[in-house]
């Protein structure tokens, strides 16, 4: 018979690559290994056999000594085959690894050896090792791992599609454990029987908006029940607040309605940039908008001059360079720009340093304008 053991190993929870080794072989065969011990040897003797890691010690060192060293402990699998009256039963090791994309980096080295190691061990001829890897990167083996063709290790790709609007919509409703729209073939078998009263949790128009919206961006599961939570959040807030809004869940109505699910998609699909501008100081919003103003006034006449042009017939004409702005010509523009809102403006010096905070951001960059030493150019 075939011993088959399974172990699903998350790679968020190692502390370093170098862990996966000892926390395989523990949850694999139950043994924890000595300190000090080699236990990527170790394991290998366990997945591949005693003649690869022969052949290993012989041509790298004393790793097959070390691995010798190091499983004197008796083995458990040799166990539970003679209590079981197997003496003869071979082992199978079914390794799942989760979120793979941990061990990969911008380092080459060790995040990347340990990977290189257990998919060869599970390309070997006798090898005992099937990996199983999860990972979000289709072509994360092409891009990190290329030396696995060259070795005859590349692994077989299976493609899970993002989940569909309907089925992320039959997520969310078992979470809150709300029954899911009837099918066709559903509605034709109940033939008019009236259905079991529930309560309606969420509204299932939002629910659709919900998922149609997560399933167009990317068909996360977790992007929508995180959009789920915070509407959910929401309703609560409501209704903890009193009297602050309507309470659908008091008149028999759904919890969650269109509009707390609306705030929760808008929240989540929020721009990081947006975001950026929103919470920038007064100035400094004022400061760009003196800079959009100048680019479109600037866009505005060379559109002007191109049809001055083609009346004139002087078409194709080159279109003039790109002029820097200076940090006095922006200094004018915004205080114009305040002036015309009421609000004080600041002098030059006090703007300058507002206008590095926004390179720092990147909302913009600086540069010099005649190659000295200060930054008084945009760009």
């Amino acid at each position: 018979g075939v011993v088959v053991r399974t172990a699903i190993l998350n790679a968020f929870q190692l502390r370093e690559p170098g862990a996966l080794y000892r926390a395989a072989l523990a949850e694999l065969f139950g043994v924890d290994a000595e300190k000090g011990a080699d236990v990527r040897a170790l394991l290998r003797r366990r997945l591949v056999g005693e003649s690869d890691v022969a052949a290993a010690g012989s041509s790298g060192g004393g790793g097959g000594a070390e691995a010798g060293k190091a499983t004197q402990r008796p083995r458990r699998g040799a166990k539970e085959a003679k209590a079981g009256g197997e003496e003869g039963c071979d082992e199978m090791a079914v390794l799942v690894l989760d979120e793979l994309d941990q061990l990969l980096g911008t380092q080459r080295g060790v995040k990347q050896e340990v990977l290189y190691s257990l998919f060869e061990w599970a390309a070997l001829p006798q090898s005992r090792l099937v990996l199983i890897g999860v990972a979000n990167a289709l072509d994360l083996t092409e891009r990190f791992l290329p030396r696995l063709r060259a070795r005859n290790a590349t692994p077989s790709l299976l493609c899970f599609p993002p989940y569909a609007a309907d089925e992320l919509a039959n997520i969310l409703l078992q979470r809150v454990g709300q029954p899911t729209p009837p099918t066709a073939a559903d509605a034709a078998a109940a033939d008019g029987a009236a259905a079991p009263a529930s309560h309606v949790v969420v509204d299932p128009m939002a629910v659709t908006y919900c998922c149609r919206r997560v399933a167009a961006a990317s068909g996360d599961a977790r992007r929508a029940l995180e959009v789920g939570r915070a509407a959910v959040d929401t309703a609560l807030s409501e209704l903890r607040a009193g009297g602050g809004g309507e309470r659908p869940a008091a008149e028999g109505g759904p919890l969650v309605t269109f509009k707390q699910m609306s705030l929760a998609l808008s929240s989540t699909f929020k721009s990081a940039t947006l975001a950026l501008l929103e919470s920038l100081p007064q100035h400094q919003q004022m400061i760009l908008c003196a800079q959009v103003l100048r680019l479109r006034a600037a866009t505005t006449a060379a559109a002007d001059a191109d049809a001055a042009a083609d009346a004139a017939g002087a078409g194709g004409a080159a279109p003039p360079a790109a002029q820097a702005c200076t940090l006095g010509a922006l200094h004018a523009s915004y205080a114009k720009l305040c002036a015309d809102q009421r609000v004080h403006a600041l002098d030059r010096s006090e703007m300058l340093p507002l206008c590095h905070t926004l390179a720092a951001c990147g909302v913009f960059g600086l540069g010099n304008a005649s190659g000295g030493g200060r930054a008084d150019a945009l760009s």
